[in-house]
């Protein structure tokens, strides 16, 4: 668990495109070591969940930038998976 200032909230909602893509919202959850005790935290939801994003060749399982598959910088990305982020971001603006 940790906590995060107003400075830092702002740059997670910019990183997690909040709230065209995805939606910060309050949730209650527990912790395996106090499973009765909730505790309040921000997690984000996609809005407007598509099933094809599950079936992407670029979908990782998680985000560890390991030897075997190095995280990527956004501007070093190749241009279709860029065209595919600016399709949906027009889809978002339109919505």
């Amino acid at each position: 668990m940790f906590e995060v200032n107003l400075e830092m909230l702002q740059t997670l909602d910019q990183l997690e495109r909040h709230p065209s893509w995805y939606m910060r919202s309050p949730l209650l959850v527990s912790l395996h070591s106090a499973p009765n005790d909730l505790i309040e935290c921000d997690a984000y939801l996609m809005k407007n969940f598509r099933p094809d994003l599950l079936t992407s060749e670029t979908l990782i399982a998680d985000y560890r930038d390991t030897p075997e598959r190095r995280y990527i910088l956004p501007r070093d990305r190749e241009e279709q998976a860029t065209s595919v982020i600016i399709d949906i971001k027009k889809q978002d603006a339109a919505q």
